[in-house]
């Protein structure tokens, strides 16, 4: 009785520290990779303050006027206003028989 008893015991002891490690393995694993997505989450932080200020230097108009002026001759650009542009009545009229142009 004394040894089952030291058995069940030893056993149990065996059995915890076993259940211990795996726990240890697995927690240490789950930080490694917190660790790596925290990494990856401030390279794509970075990245993106980049591309914001990339976005707002292509997007300035004195930028854009500047680029329209000096490829004016090679690639025909001209400066956009009001005028260049249609309006709403210019454009076709459907109705849902499938007509077009054809206006109420």
């Amino acid at each position: 009785m004394n040894w089952s008893t030291t058995l069940i015991w030893l056993f149990l002891a065996v059995l915890l520290s076993i259940g211990t490690f795996i726990v240890t393995n697995q927690t240490t694993e789950i930080r490694r990779e917190f660790e790596r997505l925290r990494e990856v989450k401030e390279l794509n932080r970075e990245t993106l303050k980049i591309l914001e200020v990339q976005w707002a230097h292509l997007t300035n108009p004195d930028f854009l006027r500047k680029l329209t002026e000096e490829n004016f001759d090679r690639l025909w650009l001209i400066a956009g206003t009001n005028l260049n542009y249609g309006s709403i009545d210019d454009l076709p009229y459907f109705t849902e028989s499938g007509n077009e142009n054809e206006k109420n």
